[in-house]
């Protein structure tokens, strides 16, 4: 059985150089996100949300993420959900 998990984290102001908070802007939502590593044998795979556009949009991003994570020796599977995301 597959299970899908979403993380969010919650950065306290006390420590503010805990961790750096990034922003990105898609769909003129802003975005926060934050850059980690992740043990090359922890992850197993990459979930996409469902709302990243058509059929071939998909494709081109699943390709895109892809050969990023092959560069960087990752080997594990890119997949698309098909739970909705309420904002």
């Amino acid at each position: 059985m597959k299970k899908e998990v979403r993380i969010i984290i919650r950065i306290g102001k006390k420590f503010p150089d805990a961790l750096s908070i990034k922003y990105r802007n898609y769909l003129g939502y802003i975005i926060p996100y934050i850059e980690l590593e992740i043990d090359k044998n922890s992850l197993t795979q990459v979930t996409f949300g469902p709302l990243l556009g058509d059929e071939n949009q998909k494709t081109v991003q699943k390709e895109i993420m892809k050969d990023m994570l092959n560069k960087n020796n990752y080997d594990v599977n890119i997949e698309f959900s098909n739970i909705p995301i309420r904002y």
